[in-house]
């Protein structure tokens, strides 16, 4: 492939989030609007209540789960942060090894492509490690972490808007 080629690809791309795993979110979440001005933060409690069509894989996402995920936007970018509570193996694993860290980056892809892409990764040997909708929003980690040190996340850039409003909070509180 030509560096053309390459840029060309890579024009076409988007990587629209900054994952970030930490052990207290709601500390991380009130730092980082203190030291940086960042937020405000829709928070969300996830489970297996509130995802839809997921990825069961044993050893990384066990049938009962709870993980606590805030999100702010910085310009065009999305850092999320995602505490464990239990039954996400992979996500504590890595919080145990790693402490509070840069867990992902996601990529948003075409809506159509998503299952296409996902099976384009695992051929080059990254298997997909858990994945779910939240309504309309639909996300999916690769397994990529060995060969590059983090994971990497499909998303199809839909925003989740029929998330009911009790579902999410937004932090700081006005």
């Amino acid at each position: 492939m030509t560096n053309q080629q390459l840029a060309a690809i890579c024009a076409e791309r988007n990587i629209c989030q900054i994952g970030i795993m930490c052990k207290d979110i709601e500390v991380k979440m009130k730092n980082l609007i203190e030291d940086f001005n960042l937020g405000p933060w829709d928070f969300y409690t996830h489970s297996e209540n509130t995802l839809q069509n997921i990825l069961i894989r044993e050893g990384y996402c066990e049938p009962h789960f709870k993980f606590y995920c805030a999100v702010a936007s910085v310009g065009n970018i999305q850092i999320e942060l995602i505490q464990p509570v239990f039954g996400i193996p992979f996500y504590k694993n890595f919080l145990e090894k790693n402490g509070d860290a840069i867990h992902h980056f996601k990529e948003k892809v075409n809506p159509d492509k998503f299952d296409e892409i996902l099976d384009a990764y695992e051929a080059k040997g990254m298997k997909r490690l858990f994945g779910a909708s939240l309504f309309e929003s639909r996300f999916c980690f690769v397994d990529s972490v060995d060969k590059y040190g983090f994971l990497l996340e499909i998303g199809n850039g839909q925003s989740p808007t029929s998330v009911p409003a009790n579902w999410k909070k937004t932090i700081p509180l006005q």
